[in-house]
Parts: structure tokens; C-alpha cells; sequence
């Protein structure tokens, strides 16, 4: 993992620390980026449960209001770690 995007999360969730990559059988908007960027990140920095991760892209996929505003502040120290 990059040492900027280990660092953004950390500065987010504090000193303990365990990110864990899950498997996205289905393609993402990511895949339109790389024509522009040869580095693009598929990385979603959101706390999600087991139950949720199941319903991404179901009827009923939805995550915490809280753990959204999170993931925006992630992006957010992201691009500021990377400056």
C-alpha cells in the first residue's frame, strides 16, 4: 500500500490499525480514470459490515451517514498527504 494512503487512514482511525482488501467481482467507475491517470486508487475508506459489503450494488446497499462523512474526510487528508 502506498505510504500516503497508510497514512490518511491512520491519521482517520488512529494508531491501531488493520486495513483489509476485499475482492469486487464487478467493474468500477475506476476503469474509465486510467485513460488520464496511470494510478488510479479502487480503494473505498469505509467502515462497512458483512451485511453491507453483501449489498453493494443491491437493492438495499446503503452505508452509516457517519462512516461517509469519514470517507470524505479520508479523500480529503489524502490529497492534502499527497502535496
Amino acid at each position: 500500500m502506498p505510504r500516503h494512503v497508510g497514512r490518511s487512514a491512520a491519521s482517520l482511525l488512529g494508531a491501531t490499525l488493520a486495513l483489509a482488501a476485499i475482492g469486487m467481482m464487478a467493474a468500477t467507475d475506476a476503469r474509465h480514470f486510467t485513460a488520464i491517470c496511470p494510478r488510479v486508487y479502487r480503494f473505498a475508506p469505509l467502515r462497512m459490515s458483512k451485511e453491507q459489503r453483501a449489498a453493494i450494488h443491491s437493492y438495499d446497499e446503503r452505508v452509516f451517514v457517519k462512516d461517509l462523512h469519514d470517507g470524505v474526510t479520508w479523500y480529503r487528508r489524502l490529497v492534502q498527504n499527497l502535496g
